[in-house]
Order: C-alpha cells, then structure tokens, then sequence
C-alpha cells in the first residue's frame, strides 16, 4: 500500500491502478491531508478498495478510533478551500525541487537517476561506488550553495 496525492509531477496523464483490469481485489488506494496539502502529521484521509476483506478489517480500525483530533479536522477543512493558484504553485516548486535533485544525481559521476513518475522519491543507481564516493561531496556543497544563492 501507497499512500498518493492528487498532485502529481509527471507532465502526463495519471493512470489510477484502480482503473487497471484484473487486479481490482489487490488495489488498495489510500490518500491523506498530510500527502495532498503538505500538513504532516494530519491524520486524516481516505482508504478506497474493491476487496470487501480489506475494506472490513480497516473499518475495524476506524472504528477504534473516534474521530481524528480536532486541530486536524480544522485544518483539514481549510484545506479544501485552498485557491487554485496555490496548487499551481506549489506544482511548478516540486517541479522545480524534482529537476534539482535529478540533475544533481545525474552530475554525480558514476550515479544514474531516472526522472520519478509521479512519487517524490527516487532510486538511483550507483554504476561505481568508489567514484560517487568522492564525487558526492563536492556536488551537495556545489547545490547547496546554489540553493543558497536563489
């Protein structure tokens, strides 16, 4: 299980494995204020699935629970308000956070970086270990200080 934000950095359609034909009892999606807004620690959000067995043991769960804190329901709230123009906003920042942190992996010699469709993470493949060792240093400082000047 994942959780996912409706803001996604891809520059293409998103493809909801919701969607997708013959794994409809082993898809479980789960979104959250704390993903889609940025709030961590909001414990509050929404857990979609076709599988009846999972939806009966999460509703257990929820149950339990009473409701979330006050303070996040309040944020939450607001949240739903939030204008367009912040969402733009805060699109073109991960695109931008995103294009730093992909180039400079790519610098690094010996470290390969795909571009992450869709996540805010990434895996990097490190081809010679010696050579990124030594190489590290110099471009995070390199970036950190660009980061600085910006």
């Amino acid at each position: 299980m994942k959780c996912t934000a409706s803001l996604f950095i891809l520059g293409s359609p998103y493809i909801s494995a919701c969607h997708l034909e013959g794994i409809e009892e082993n898809v479980v999606l789960i979104d959250s204020v704390s993903k889609r807004y940025s709030e961590c620690g909001i414990r509050i959000g929404a857990l979609i699935t076709k599988n009846k067995e999972v939806r009966n043991a999460v509703m257990k769960f929820c149950q339990a629970r009473l409701s979330p804190p006050l303070i996040g329901q309040i944020a939450a709230e607001a949240s739903l308000d939030a204008p367009e123009e912040y969402t733009r906003e805060t699109y073109d920042e991960y695109v931008e956070r995103r294009k730093c942190l992909i180039d400079g992996l790519n610098r690094i010699p010996g470290v390969y970086s795909p571009i992450p469709m869709g996540a805010f993470y990434t895996v990097a493949k490190l081809l010679r270990w010696t050579t990124v060792k030594s190489s590290v240093h110099g471009v995070c400082r390199n970036s950190t200080m660009k980061a600085r000047r910006s």
